[in-house]
């Protein structure tokens, strides 16, 4: 029986996810960000990674994430500039408008 590749010589494709309100963002969800990144470049060294912010686009409990959605996308995309200085290698950071996207479409159905 073979044993398991090494994972650090195998080229991955890896996607964090790191969703929330992000009403508003915060310093703190960018450091976290940074050290999410850290540890998954770590343990995937030779990996093609793509962090996300994934914002939520509304919530009935949290009325004030729907007014403010281009501001938290705005701050979001500074966070991603920022973090796109400070990781010298891999990954890529993106906001996905996914779940903004879904809040559309349960409020019209």
């Amino acid at each position: 029986m073979n044993p398991d590749p090494d994972v650090n010589s195998i080229e991955q494709k890896v996607i964090f996810s790191f969703q929330g309100a992000f009403g508003p963002p915060t310093w703190g969800h960018c450091v976290s960000m940074f050290l999410f990144a850290n540890n998954v470049l770590d343990n995937y060294p030779n990996s093609d990674i793509t962090m996300l912010f994934m914002p939520t686009g509304g919530s009935s409990n949290k009325k004030h994430l729907e007014p403010t959605q281009n501001i938290r996308l705005a701050v979001l995309k500074i966070f991603c500039d920022f973090l796109h200085l400070f990781t010298f290698q891999m990954p890529i950071f993106i906001i996905n408008k996914i779940e903004i996207s879904f809040h559309y479409i349960t409020i019209l159905t």
